[in-house]
């Protein structure tokens, strides 16, 4: 261990607090150690005690800007000695904080994401300031085991997982082997609608590489020139195993690959397609990307525009899709004893609010969150009347595949929420009924969730399973 390496810097660090794991700084280690001399300037993502900072700009000792951003108002009052540190309070993926951090420096050396955690944040962040990172920068994000726990919006198979973004990265860095700039719009589309996030792919271009330690990804970026496989080099002229390979010397890769874009094609179809198969979809759950625009899929049009066409699930946001609420005044519920509401289904929280008169002897609540499989967040159901107002979120039945916290997993078409009793000092009198939720996903997206929430719920089982088993068998 140098003296001056990061490991020592945190050893004999007496400002605020910094808190990493001891894995990633081995990893800044070997990741900042040829290129410390040159950084000029730094952006983290989460600050939290501000330690981290301080740190960085003794490690950094030749940079003019290290720039913090956090949410949390009370950063704003961390005082630092050190003149090149400043924080920005606000949500990293929100317009006033990009203009913030760019007035401090408009392009960064080290960009470190160590805010959320959630996966829509991490994607968010990564479209908006990997385009700010200079050539021969490093962008970082840290905590990526987030990336598979539900509560962080993650999951081992969930498709729009932060972790299953950077994973496409790589496809990304290769995608002259298979599919070319017009592959990358197709991998990237799921994303950008879950995430309503837009990428830049002339920035995309310029990542150089990817590499994945335990919770955490690094990505390098340089000049699109450079990050091609380039030429065949052959070295030599003794060849008396196989002759051929003195041929190819000069030629690349497009010149000597074996698959066409018709098979690489006909090859994504099918993956696709095994893909909802082994989720259990139905033939219904994927239509072609043509049908989704509104072009006939025999037509050339629709050949030539999807080049040869892809799979694409039916829509994360609804389209005509409704929240329901039916109200059992003693005979169970019924479609005339309901009332619905439309359904936004941006991610926003959505409240719905429905008034019963005096009298009517309210039994029961059944709240059908939407007419197809659904994830959604319930942030309160509350009945107000002349006593006051009654909460009723931690009180509800459900037939959701999986629970964590206040959000529900669905992935029937048939979701319900029930309020099985109503006190009766609230039943015959006049209340309002108001139901706070947010949507975070439709379709085949929550199908995928569910599958994936309910399968980390067993594991987490089996695993505490094993814990009191091993407990019981020690002396």
């Amino acid at each position: 261990m140098t003296s001056n390496s990061i490991c020592k810097l945190y050893e004999t660090h007496e400002g605020k607090v910094s808190d990493k794991w001891s894995h990633y700084i081995d990893v800044y280690d070997d990741v900042f150690g040829g290129i410390r001399e040159s950084v000029g300037s730094l952006l983290e993502i989460g600050v939290q005690n501000g330690g981290s900072l301080e740190i960085w700009a003794k490690y950094f000792s030749h940079a003019t800007s290290i720039v913090g951003c956090d949410v949390n108002e009370k950063c704003g009052d961390l005082i630092f000695d050190d003149p090149r540190i400043y924080v920005v309070v606000g949500d990293i993926n929100f317009e006033d904080s990009r203009i913030a951090i760019e007035k401090r420096s408009e392009y960064f050396d080290v960009v470190i994401d160590d805010g959320s955690h959630r996966s829509s944040d991490v994607i968010k962040s990564f479209a908006r300031y990997f385009p700010m990172l200079r050539d021969g920068g490093v962008y970082i994000v840290e905590d990526l085991h987030c990336s598979y726990w539900p509560e962080f919006e993650g999951g081992l198979f969930l498709r729009s997982s932060a972790i299953s973004f950077f994973k496409i990265i790589i496809d990304i860095v290769n995608r002259n082997n298979w599919g070319g700039d017009e592959g990358m719009f197709d991998l990237l589309d799921n994303f950008s609608k879950i995430h309503g996030v837009d990428f830049r792919f002339s920035d995309l271009k310029e990542i150089r590489s990817i590499e994945f330690h335990d919770s955490m990804c690094v990505i390098r970026r340089a000049p699109e020139s450079t990050n091609i496989l380039g030429r065949r080099i052959v070295a030599g002229k003794y060849a008396p195993v196989l002759p051929e390979v003195l041929q190819v010397n000069g030629a690349n890769l497009q010149q000597i690959q074996l698959i066409s874009q018709s098979d690489f094609n006909a090859h994504r179809l099918r993956e696709e397609r095994d893909f909802f198969e082994r989720l259990g979809f139905r033939e219904d759950d994927v239509s072609k990307m043509s049908d989704a625009d509104g072009i006939d899929s025999n037509s050339d049009a629709s050949r030539s525009e999807s080049g040869g066409g892809c799979f694409r699930v039916k829509r994360m946001q609804p389209d005509g899709d409704f929240f329901q609420i039916f109200f059992n005044f003693g005979a169970g519920y019924f479609e005339d004893l309901s009332e619905t509401r439309r359904i936004k289904g941006d991610g926003e929280m959505e409240i719905f609010e429905f008034f019963i008169a005096p009298g009517k002897n309210l039994k029961s609540l059944r709240l059908d969150p939407s007419n197809e499989s659904v994830v959604v967040q319930v942030e309160a159901i509350t009945i107000a009347s002349e006593v006051g107002d009654t909460e009723f979120s931690g009180k509800i039945l459900n037939n959701a595949d999986f629970r964590a916290g206040a959000t529900y997993f669905f992935s029937t078409s048939d979701p319900q929420l029930t309020i099985p009793t109503i006190p009766s000092e609230l039943s015959d009198r006049g209340v309002s009924v108001r139901v706070a939720m947010r949507y975070l996903n439709f379709g085949w997206e929550a199908r995928v969730a569910a599958v994936d929430a309910t399968f980390n719920g067993y594991v987490e089982q089996l695993s505490r399973l094993r814990q009191e088993v091993a407990g019981r068998q020690r002396p």
